[in-house]
């Protein structure tokens, strides 16, 4: 079949990439695939057209999307797909798919709590009449807006797909290549650079982590809005000579390469990229989530270390601990690598495709 997937932006975000993942299981089955973003063309590009894919965009993001129905409307002339996936909560998508008269489906990423619930009942109202299936990628998100489904056939949850990714590269090549000392216990994270995503957690544990193992580096790559903010918090905080600011990596193959644990800290996520990138690829993880879906995948103690509170002293103790106990840091990691694996697994994921976009 033909599946035209309209995606909210095409930057190199978690969102993005995990649907590019699911997109290439669905073009290795045999489908044929096109991708069209909301807003113009951002940093996927380069994965996309890696991966064969046909990736597009609008000239500008207008009105919620409603100011550009036009463009949408040319992009499934051009293609007439079969399926029309949509990605993210967009008016202008739903309008159009709508309009199209074609099957069209909905895959939420999106935590709600940043918008108020009149929002959301407006949108599932509408979305309700204008796709066959809505997809939410945590059952913590769906739990959150269930109460506005009387008709739960109408959704599904099922995670993100995370095949077994490639080996990492040795570990000096990687330091090396992004500067960073070749002796030392590193700690990483990865993400936008916003408030949301607690980087400031990240630097505070950092400091008292840093009390202990002096040796210690921490690495963040990302950026966004709040980094002089928190450049300017490394310095207050008298650890700035051992924190590392690489900005966006197209490839992050060398940042988890070079890691020895991901150190991550969000208000909300629902289902979370960089943790479970981490864990794929045997890196243990320290996490504290205030509000997501992180727990249906990390279950605290077994497969790592999960806490709903920005606790910065039980976490930089969780790091000190994982620093010190070698044994312990490889259990957690091959346990957390077997649990993300597995829930996230190309077989699984195939068979949630085929049921949410109807495909079998």
């Amino acid at each position: 079949m033909k599946i035209l997937c309209i995606i909210q932006c095409s930057n190199l975000g978690g969102m993005e990439k995990v649907t590019l993942e699911s997109l290439s299981i669905l073009d290795i089955h045999g489908h044929e695939i096109s991708i069209f973003s909301l807003h113009p063309v951002g940093e996927l590009k380069s994965l996309a057209y890696a991966w064969g894919f046909h990736l597009t965009g609008t000239s500008r993001y207008r009105l919620a999307g409603i100011g550009n129905l036009v463009e949408i409307v040319k992009e499934i002339r051009r293609f007439k797909p079969d399926r029309l996936w949509l990605v993210g909560h967009n008016f202008g998508s739903l309008l159009t798919a709508k309009l199209s008269g074609r099957p069209a489906y909905l895959s939420i990423h999106y935590h709600h709590s940043e918008r108020p619930l009149w929002f959301w009942r407006f949108f599932y109202g509408m979305a309700r009449h204008c796709v066959r299936r809505i997809h939410f990628v945590s059952r913590y998100i769906f739990e959150e807006v269930q109460s506005l489904f009387p008709d739960k056939t109408q959704t599904i949850c099922f995670p993100n797909v995370f095949p077994t990714p490639p080996a990492l590269l040795p570990k000096e090549q990687a330091r090396a290549q992004l500067n960073i000392p070749i002796n030392a216990f590193v700690v990483g994270n990865a993400g936008w650079l916003i408030p949301r995503k607690a980087f400031d957690v990240f630097l505070e544990t950092a400091a008292l982590v840093i009390k202990q193992i002096p040796e210690a580096f921490f690495v963040i790559a990302g950026d966004g809005e709040e980094r002089i903010v928190l450049e300017s918090l490394a310095d207050q905080l008298g650890i700035r000579n051992s924190v590392l600011f690489l900005g966006w990596q197209k490839n992050l193959m060398p940042f988890y390469s070079s890691v020895d644990v991901i150190l991550f800290n969000s208000h909300f996520d629902c289902f979370p990229t960089t943790p479970l990138e981490a864990m794929a690829r045997n890196i243990p993880v320290v996490s504290s989530l205030a509000n997501g879906g992180l727990k249906e995948a990390i279950r605290h103690g077994q497969d790592g270390f999960l806490i709903d509170q920005h606790d910065t002293e039980a976490l930089a103790a969780e790091v000190v601990h994982l620093y010190k106990d070698e044994d312990y840091r490889n259990k957690i990691a091959s346990h957390g690598r077997q649990r993300i694996l597995d829930i996230g697994s190309p077989e699984k994921h195939l068979k949630y495709l085929n049921e949410f976009l109807e495909l079998a």
